[in-house]
């Protein structure tokens, strides 16, 4: 035999036993019997991912479709089994009635190469997720819900009369709600001024874009740290951009050091880190940061894009504007004109209406679970093995035909009470459910109502001829973000709207 006999019978071997390998390996679903996505060689599930042709919110929700009405889907990340659940009944006993086994999410970041981004809520797990999640809970109570209403209404104010000075002329509100959303979050939860409304060369402003821009590279990496966290240990990856990561870092940290320094208690983010440094005498540096910065990214790029998601709708509806232009009129009458925390509850039609925004617009597109043990799906034979990862579409869950007729049309009165009580309750859950949710949901939706508030009361949102329809999502970002500009036409309905008092 010569070499390249040699030479061409081991790579013979090789491909063989490599074909083996992945036979083996994408036989996990078919012997279980569940229907599952044909996996292709080597990438399983993800070409359409890592080729960038959807964003990773499209490719879950299609992960979804497929699953037609089967209640949940096999597919592979790569040559790892993971299933997707489609079917609220087994959604409610995953996140909520069976949760002690299913505490953990996939996301992770590096510990050691990435400190701050590994020790967030949403990347820690276990008993360490519990002890620093009780601990800033009670950030977003009521009684503190109720002290931020003001500061995040006056953002809201602030934002209405910069929309009145632009006059005649399309604003692009993705940009827009960006900077409302930034520097309504930097004063309620921080309380720094970030100033950034009317300063487009703003700090806060240039790194939380620069923290949140989706280069191909960062995709990638996102990829990572969302669906395969064992690159991690290959990749030097970060969670966060280095040096957004570094400047927030810093101010995050100066904020904290003051505050120690005065003892100001402002009932914000700030003081529930400084307690939080004092309830666990154990607790690093780095997951005291690590929670500023995860509220810091989500509420620079959900809020602001919900915001800009319910302009949008309205500007399409003008029935369905005029009609919570009219709810907003009669209750703030009713509470001496002005907005008030009581009025806002009492704005049923605003509610349905933002319902109906996050039922179509998801901020967290997806979630994900882990199995920590084997778990026996009730109603079947199926065993769920220890450490599959389990995803939940909340894009596709949304805009599943079976429970929202006609998914595309925005229609507030799918949230009617009649209508709502006849649709399983985990068929709607934008912020996930269950002791692991988003845990600034009551705060996000307040910033949305109260934007939407203040600028029906003075304006009436528009389309603008180069205004896209229908809008095209970005393939490379992990939240709902349309792709381009977002340009619509604010009109001034009369001067004597733009007054309304504050409270």
């Amino acid at each position: 035999m010569t070499l390249v006999d040699w030479f061409l019978d081991t790579i013979a071997l090789l491909l063989g036993l490599l074909h083996i390998w992945i036979a083996r390996h994408f036989q996990h679903w078919e012997e279980k019997g569940v229907h599952h996505v044909a996996p292709q060689p080597l990438v399983g599930s993800m070409l359409r991912l890592l080729t960038f042709s959807v964003s990773p919110a499209v490719f879950i929700q299609g992960v979804h479709e497929a699953a037609g009405s089967h209640p949940y889907i096999g597919f592979y990340i790569f040559g790892r089994p993971a299933l997707l659940v489609r079917d609220p009944s087994l959604l409610q006993h995953i996140l909520v009635k069976d949760f002690s086994n299913f505490t953990d999410r996939l996301t992770s970041s590096n510990k050691h190469k990435d400190p701050v981004g590994a020790a967030n809520l949403f990347c820690i797990k276990g008993n360490r997720w519990r002890q620093i999640r009780a601990c800033i809970t009670h950030t977003f109570s009521t009684a503190r819900l109720k002290i931020m209403f003001s500061r995040v209404l006056n953002s809201a104010s602030v934002t209405r009369d910069y929309i009145l000075e632009r006059g005649n002329q399309p604003i692009n509100v993705k940009d827009l709600f960006v900077r409302t959303s930034l520097d309504s979050m930097c004063s309620t939860l921080f309380g720094i001024e970030s100033s950034t409304l009317y300063n487009s060369e703003a700090q806060f402003l240039h790194y939380g874009h620069k923290m949140m821009r989706w280069t191909p590279y960062r995709a990638l990496e996102a990829l990572a740290h969302f669906f395969s966290p064992e690159l991690l240990n290959v990749f030097d990856t970060r969670l966060f951009e280095c040096e957004s990561t570094e400047f927030l870092i810093n101010a995050f940290s100066e904020a904290i050091t003051e505050r120690e320094k005065t003892g100001l208690y402002c009932s914000d983010l700030v003081d529930s880190l400084i307690q939080l440094k004092k309830q666990l005498i154990d607790v690093s540096e780095h997951e005291v940061l690590g929670q500023a910065m995860l509220f810091f990214a989500a509420g620079f790029e959900t809020t602001s894009s919900a915001m800009a998601f319910a302009m949008y709708e309205l500007a399409l509806h003008p029935e369905i504007q005029d009609r919570l232009r009219t709810e907003i009129q009669e209750v703030t009458a009713c509470h001496g004109g002005q907005v008030t925390y009581e009025g806002v509850k009492k704005m049923s039609y605003l509610d349905m209406v933002v319902s109906e925004v996050l039922r179509k617009y998801p901020p967290m597109s997806f979630i994900d679970r882990v199995c920590l043990h084997d778990y026996h799906i009730p109603g079947t034979d199926v065993v769920i093995e220890k450490g599959t990862p389990i995803f939940v579409s909340l894009l596709g869950l949304h805009r599943d035909s079976i429970f929202y007729p006609d998914p595309e049309d925005f229609n507030p009165e799918r949230f009617n009470k009649e209508k709502k009580s006849g649709v399983h309750p985990f068929s709607y859950i934008p912020f996930g459910d269950g002791p692991r949710n988003c845990i600034g949901l009551r705060l996000g939706l307040m910033s949305v109502k109260l934007v939407i508030i203040m600028l029906l009361q003075s304006l009436r949102v528009e389309t603008h001829e180069s205004t896209p329809v229908p809008l095209q999502l970005s393939p490379y970002v992990l939240f709902l973000k349309n792709l381009g500009r977002l340009p619509l036409m604010f009109v001034p309905i009369g001067e004597d709207n733009v007054e309304t008092s504050l409270a």
